[in-house]
């Protein structure tokens, strides 16, 4: 099925601010690209900004829902083997690698971008596991948000260092290491014994 106008506009424009950047890409170049009229882009966007913010607010909204309500077992170090693997998998794209530069790159312009951003990434799914170490009180985990917020942070890290901002050359980590690593230290504050995987 052929895209609609807006939907041409929207994928070409989009194609372009990751490989220029928001300021460098110009009405003109998305017009070209897209093979409309300015006057097109306009009646469906009104303005470069406006179009900018549509497709960043989209993207994020598609692309970052939680994951991992289903992902967490009853056995903690698998449960959270398997979210650890969940994230990494997702963020460990070069489509997401390409539009965490773009976001970067324009996070003083449009700072409510970078903040949505925090909120559906970070955000929601540290309150998901936050739920899932207090579901399981005999676990005795001492500050479950605390604990939820370092396990998702540094995974966020691992992928913006070594991906992102190309430094697996320089400080290469396996994503394995980093995984058990991680369980052995959540569970190693709580009342669990640490199982190493099979």
């Amino acid at each position: 099925m052929k895209p609609s106008k807006r939907e041409q506009i929207a994928q070409a424009a989009m194609q372009l601010f990751i490989q220029h950047g928001y300021r460098e890409t110009s009405m003109d170049q998305i017009a070209t690209e897209a093979d409309v009229s300015k006057h097109t882009i306009y009646n469906h966007f009104h303005s470069k900004e406006g179009l900018f913010i549509e497709l960043v607010e989209q993207f994020i909204d598609e692309q970052f829902q939680p994951e991992f309500q289903s992902e967490l077992s009853d056995e903690p170090a698998i449960g959270l083997r398997r979210l650890a693997e969940a994230f990494l998998l997702k963020m460990n794209n070069p489509e997401y690698g390409a539009f965490l530069r773009l976001l970067i790159a324009e996070s003083g312009h449009f700072p409510h971008l970078a903040q949505l951003f925090i909120r559906q990434v970070i955000g929601e799914e540290s309150h998901s596991l936050k739920q899932y170490f207090e579901s399981h009180p005999d676990w005795q985990i001492r500050d479950p948000e605390l604990t939820a917020y370092i396990f998702l942070s540094s995974m966020s890290s691992f992928i913006l260092f070594q991906e992102v901002m190309q430094g697996k050359s320089i400080l290469s980590i396996e994503q394995d290491r980093l995984i058990d690593q991680l369980v052995d230290l959540v569970l190693s504050n709580s009342a669990v014994q640490v199982l190493s995987p099979p």
